[in-house]
């Protein structure tokens, strides 16, 4: 899901559906809260189940050499500082 947390499945369902679906991650979340107060079972169970599907999908791996830079540089400036 996530190249700085790969095991966050759970939690990028609604990051993962908008960015490919070109939807808003906002309006999506909106709308499976809504969703989870009417048909909870229902909501919670699809969710699962996307959210199983997602992660395993295979994708490519390949990241952006300057997003790696950035990341280490972000990492140094943790360790660095307590953050």
């Amino acid at each position: 899901m996530s190249e700085r947390h790969p095991r966050a499945w759970l939690g990028g369902v609604c990051a993962e559906l908008s960015q490919r679906l070109n939807f808003s991650r906002f309006g999506l979340r909106v709308v499976t809260v809504v969703c989870a107060m009417i048909w909870p079972l229902l909501t919670i169970g699809s969710y699962l189940i996307g959210a199983f599907a997602l992660s395993h999908q295979s994708k490519p791996t390949e990241s952006d050499p300057y997003l790696k830079d950035w990341d280490r540089r972000m990492d140094d400036f943790d360790r660095r500082f307590g953050g």
